[in-house]
């Protein structure tokens, strides 16, 4: 049923930082089974916020237009990116415009 199909986008941007990772998915899992949304993929990134060519970071975007999911929960906005301001307000534009909330 579409309006319910998550993606999970967990960032760190160190090689040696999978148990924040985990810590990151583990939370958004936990918060889509409370709403009730089902977990369409996950997409997890080991670099840099400040850049935006992350293989899965892109690959998320990809699948954002292809609407094989309808929202995407965050931790917080820098682990989604650390651009800046405009930048995270244009990738929100983004998904938007593919019909996904963030």
């Amino acid at each position: 049923m579409p309006g319910n199909r998550a993606a999970v986008y967990g960032r760190v941007s160190t090689s040696d930082g999978r148990p924040e990772v985990d810590n990151q998915l583990s939370e958004l899992r936990r918060f889509a089974s409370t709403q009730g949304w089902k977990i369409a993929d996950e997409y997890i990134d080991h670099e840099s916020g400040g850049k935006p060519d992350r293989a899965e970071f892109r690959r998320m975007f990809a699948h954002a237009a292809l609407r094989q999911f309808d929202l995407v929960p965050v931790r917080a906005l820098d682990r989604l990116t650390r651009e800046g301001v405009a930048e995270t307000f244009e990738y929100i534009k983004r998904l938007t415009s593919h019909g996904v909330q963030s």
